[in-house]
């Protein structure tokens, strides 16, 4: 169970970071066009 966890924490915080740095490239283009 615990490695399942640790697994499914490895796979998700790469996809997490990804959609931080798209929400903050699309914030700043926002900002810049608007």
């Amino acid at each position: 169970m615990y490695a399942f966890s640790f697994g499914f924490i490895l796979f998700i915080s790469p996809l997490s970071i990804l959609l931080f740095i798209i929400g903050n490239v699309n914030i700043i283009i926002f900002n810049l066009y608007f």
